[in-house]
């Protein structure tokens, strides 16, 4: 099956294997299939950056019982897909006792580091810093609240070098209260009819190229950051797959995604990245979304020797 992706010039969509057996009837309600985008000609692309070495950063605000879980997860879907992994838990600002369950996961096992924030700072910066601090060749986000589990865990990291770019979408979406599903519905075509684009999701766990994301960093703390970094990875020209995962409801406390503060840095970041992505330069092999002028599809990242320098917290952007 092959099928145009508005907004991508000479890019195609793949059909591809179906998802772990332990949710076929959730993705049989979805549309049972892993997307590449890739270039028109050619085989499909490879991950540049090679070798299967993975940071995972796992934020956490006020996630004690959560938080054990999460890493304890992430671990086992990591056993037997990627041997050469670090797991960096930055506790922003708990107030519950987060701290103390990270430092425990820290001391029982050298491959979990913690940063410490004494007051919230949001995900974008907790991003930013785990960045930083990562020594691996490939970077993803995992919240801390124990809402991925393994099948789906272990799904993506099984993906990486499938394509530079390693995301997912929901496929029981239902599980999430009304009031927050008709919120994702609006966000998301929103984000596609701006950017021209037909993606299914825009905050699934997503495994980026370090090197890239040094390259090109967020700018903003909120809740769009994580839609912000794959706009400019698809922007940039990274060929990217997409792989339905089931999630799971929350078991303790509640979802800190929503709120008035966070709308409206949404409104301000999106507006932002259009007049960013879509209006300024001309398309070209690493300005796919450009409005004007025309060019090929972008080759194969190259990943870049230095890193850019974050922003520091008094220069907090997207506020």
């Amino acid at each position: 099956m092959r099928r145009g992706f508005p907004g991508l010039a000479g890019c195609i969509i793949h059909a591809g294997q179906p998802p772990h057996p332990e949710y076929t009837n959730a993705h049989e309600q979805s549309s049972r299939r892993v997307a590449v985008v890739t270039q028109l000609s050619g085989e499909q692309p490879r991950a540049s950056w090679g070798a299967r070495s993975l940071s995972v950063f796992v934020a956490a605000y006020n996630e004690v019982d959560n938080l054990a879980p999460t890493v304890n997860t992430i671990q086992r879907a990591l056993d037997g897909a990627i041997a050469d992994y670090e797991i960096i838990v930055v506790d922003d600002g708990s107030t519950d006792g987060t701290r103390q369950v990270a430092d425990a996961l820290a001391t029982a096992d050298a491959r979990v580091r913690v940063i410490h924030y004494t007051t919230n700072r949001g995900l974008g910066y907790g991003w930013l810093r785990a960045i930083e601090a990562a020594t691996k060749q490939s970077f993803v986000f995992v919240p801390g609240d124990n809402t991925w589990p393994h099948p789906s865990l272990r799904d993506i990291f099984s993906s990486i070098g499938r394509a530079e770019v390693i995301t997912s979408y929901t496929t029981n979406p239902e599980i999430r209260v009304p009031a927050r599903r008709v919120l994702s519905d609006v966000y998301t075509t929103g984000l596609n009819m701006l950017f021209g684009l037909k993606l299914e999701y825009y905050h699934g766990l997503t495994i980026y190229p370090i090197e890239f994301l040094r390259s090109n960093a967020i700018t903003t703390y909120g809740f769009a950051s994580m839609a912000e970094a794959l706009l400019r990875a698809i922007h940039h020209g990274l060929s990217v797959v997409a792989v339905p995962c089931a999630i799971e409801e929350r078991a303790t406390g509640h979802s800190k995604a929503v709120s008035l503060r966070s709308l409206r840095s949404v409104v301000g970041t999106i507006g932002r990245l259009f007049i960013d992505l879509r209006l300024r330069g001309r398309r070209g092999p690493h300005a796919t979304l450009a409005l004007f002028g025309s060019g090929r599809h972008a080759a194969p990242i190259v990943p870049t020797a230095s890193p850019v320098s974050a922003p520091s917290p008094s220069q907090t952007p997207g506020s």
